[in-house]
Order: C-alpha cells, then sequence, then structure tokens
C-alpha cells in the first residue's frame, strides 16, 4: 500500500511540531527529486464536548508508485472518537481491496468475452489520465468500501454505532487526477491562484446534510 502516516503518530528524533504529518520510510522523510520535503500540514481544535474525535491520514504510493490518499474523518457523539480511528486505519485498505476485486471481475469478464481490444485499457503507468473505465472502477471502488466499513463497524464488539458515527472526506491522487469522495458535512477545498494573482478556494465536494435540499 505504500508509506502511511496519521494525526496520531510522531517521530522520533525529529523535532517537528504535533501539526505536522510527515510521510515517512525506513530511511527517514521522504522527499520529491530537488530535495523538498513531502509534509502535510494539520490543525484540528479540540472542543468542550470531550475528546477530539477529529483524525486524518497520509498514504504515500497508495495503489500505485506515485499515488497519494489523503482523508479527513471527524467523529460524532459518544464513541465518535472511536469510530473516526477506526476508519481512518482501515478505509484506505478497502478501497484498494475493492478495487482489486472489481478490476477482476472486469478482466474475467472481458477474458470470457475474448474481448482483446481492451486489453492495454488498464495499464495505468502507460496512461497519463483516468479514463471512463478506470474512473468507474475508483467510483465503485469507493462507494463498495464505505458500505463494506460500515458493516465492519455494526458488527465491531462493543462499538455501539446507533447514534454514533464519523464523516469521511478524502482525495486520492492518480497521476494527474483526483478523485474525491465524501461522506457527511466534511469538506474538501482546493487552493489556486487566480488570475488577478491572488489566492482562492474552491469548493470541490457538496455537503451531506438532512437541511441541505435534495439530500437523501
Amino acid at each position: 500500500m505504500g508509506n502511511c502516516a496519521s494525526s496520531g503518530e510522531l517521530l522520533e528524533k525529529q523535532e517537528i511540531d504535533e501539526n505536522v504529518v510527515y510521510v515517512v520510510d525506513e530511511e527517514g522523510p521522504i522527499s520529491d527529486q530537488d530535495g523538498t520535503r513531502k509534509i502535510a500540514s494539520l490543525f484540528s481544535r479540540r472542543g468542550m464536548k470531550g475528546p477530539n474525535q477529529e483524525t486524518a491520514r497520509l498514504c504515500q504510493g497508495f495503489g500505485k508508485e506515485n499515488g497519494i490518499f489523503c482523508g479527513v474523518f471527524d467523529g460524532h457523539c459518544r464513541m465518535g472518537h472511536m469510530i473516526s480511528c477506526l476508519v481512518r486505519d482501515y478505509l484506505p485498505f478497502l478501497i484498494l481491496s475493492q478495487r482489486n476485486n472489481y478490476f477482476l471481475s472486469r478482466s474475467n469478464s472481458n477474458f470470457n468475452d475474448n474481448d482483446s481490444d481492451d486489453s492495454d485499457s488498464h495499464k495505468e503507468h502507460d496512461t497519463p489520465c483516468l479514463n471512463s473505465e478506470m474512473f468507474e472502477e475508483w467510483k465503485q471502488a469507493c462507494i463498495n468500501a464505505l458500505n463494506a466499513m460500515d458493516c465492519e463497524l455494526r458488527i465491531k464488539p462493543g462499538l455501539d454505532c446507533s447514534f454514533s458515527g464519523t464523516t469521511t472526506v478524502y482525495i486520492i491522487k492518480h497521476g494527474k487526477d483526483l478523485i474525491i469522495a465524501n461522506l457527511g458535512d466534511s469538506r474538501a477545498v482546493l487552493a489556486r491562484v487566480s488570475e488577478q494573482g491572488y489566492i482562492e478556494a474552491k469548493q470541490l465536494t457538496t455537503d451531506f446534510k438532512p437541511a441541505i435540499p435534495g439530500f437523501v
């Protein structure tokens, strides 16, 4: 899966702020070819309702050599802090597992149909951008993984999910493409430079709340 770091991890022998997540391997912090360290800034302010229920995860090498997974999970109600931690730890693996299953099922179907025209359609390293089939794989993997995660939480011993849960928002960087998924009201925002040279924010996800028209 690659190298991962989460908001609960601190690196030894590193003078770092507690709100910084480093992506590390056995030889130390990973750097780009120009020597720039790969870091992610993380800030979470504890509220007045008890333990901090927000967690985050950053995975380098997700699904492929240069793939990246970045997710934020905000728990709620009495068991929210435990649920957000469980989702943080297991959801990335479930996404890859579900994508592999979906890919294998499609490959077997194409093989049985003797559809040789699509034999190169899944060669990710030769494809700079996602095509429609590869996007569908990631889409179904995300949907199936969230459903599987929900089932796992329901059967977890000692974990009452009747009124507790967590939001989920994550971004998967796949080459030059971003696959973005969210459940709940945690939001992904892209910072970009406008034509006038100012930093502006672009909302990438739609909040899911009962009060929003069209919410199901």
